[in-house]
């Protein structure tokens, strides 16, 4: 399934790799692969990077990631979710 067509994700033009960017990413990498390997049920991957993309509006002077611009949702767990914005941190359980 081509999760980008059937969500309807935006996607980015490639500087250097043919790998797929999201349009609406705050900061993405496109990198060479150099190595990658196996643990357990799990693959790491490392790569040189070669092309940068950011979307500056989203950072403050100091590169960090400006939360009155942006409001990060972050996965941190099968069922545990975090967004945070300028007035704090916001935890959710899936189906709550």
């Amino acid at each position: 399934m081509d999760e980008f067509k059937a969500f309807n994700i935006e996607k980015e033009k490639y500087l250097r790799t043919a790998v797929r960017v999201l349009k609406d990413a705050y900061a993405a990498y496109e990198r060479k692969l150099v190595d990658s390997r196996h643990y357990g049920d799990h693959v790491w991957v490392f790569g040189d990077v070669v092309a940068v993309h950011v979307i500056e509006e989203a950072f403050t002077p100091k590169e960090m990631l400006d939360l009155k611009a942006v409001k990060p949702f972050l996965h941190l767990g099968p069922d545990c979710y975090v967004s945070a914005d300028q007035n704090g941190v916001n935890f959710r359980r899936r189906g709550t």
